[in-house]
């Protein structure tokens, strides 16, 4: 694992600045990672040795949060994930909190929120004394307002569909098929 140069350093324990959220620590022969969460996890990795640390790989991750290993890559580089440090042999190791942010992400997404919108979501959840519910929910309803926006178009553009595929037989040349027509010509000034 590559590290910084120790913040401050002992006989047997050398401390690292905290990297992404993590706390490195160096104890005699042992790295110790902790995450700086409410339920801190803790990580370990025999320096020298092979894939000591605890953790999922990030196949692990995507096979447990059915997403493709590419995903967490981009989320990583959008900054809804934080960036995992590689051990000495270049493997990612990731916490179990992380497949919780991506199965967040993963449901706001299926309530179509952007993934801009799903970071600053993610922001309320790690700073949520600085947020109301009602903020919360003028950000849901706001959701819903561009939700029914997209309905209401989606209804329009079934009803011209609808209307055109009755005035169309199937049969005859496309140059005469209403629906070709339609999409040839403005589609405001429908035969």
């Amino acid at each position: 694992m590559v590290l910084a140069t120790p913040a401050k350093e002992s006989k047997h324990i050398a401390v690292f600045p905290v990297l992404n959220g993590i706390h490195f620590y160096i104890l005699n022969k042992f790295i110790l990672m902790i995450d700086s969460v409410p339920w801190y996890t803790l990580y370990y990795e025999l320096i020298g040795g092979e894939q000591q640390m605890k953790g999922l790989s990030s196949s692990e991750v995507a096979k447990e949060c059915n997403i493709n290993v590419e995903t967490i890559r981009y989320y990583e580089r959008r900054g809804l994930l934080p960036v995992v440090p590689r051990t000495e042999s270049g493997y990612r190791v990731f916490s179990t909190e992380i497949v919780d942010r991506i199965k967040f992400i993963k449901r706001a997404q299926e309530l179509d929120f952007s993934l801009s919108e799903i970071k600053k979501l993610i922001s309320i959840t790690e700073n949520d004394s600085s947020f109301t519910s009602q903020e919360i929910q003028q950000f849901a309803q706001h959701k819903l307002a561009e939700i029914e926006s997209k309905i209401s178009g989606l209804k329009s553009v079934q009803s011209i569909l609808h209307d055109l595929l009755e005035r169309c037989s199937g049969k005859g040349p496309i140059c005469e098929c209403p629906i070709m027509q339609n999409l040839l010509v403005d589609g405001n000034k429908r035969k």
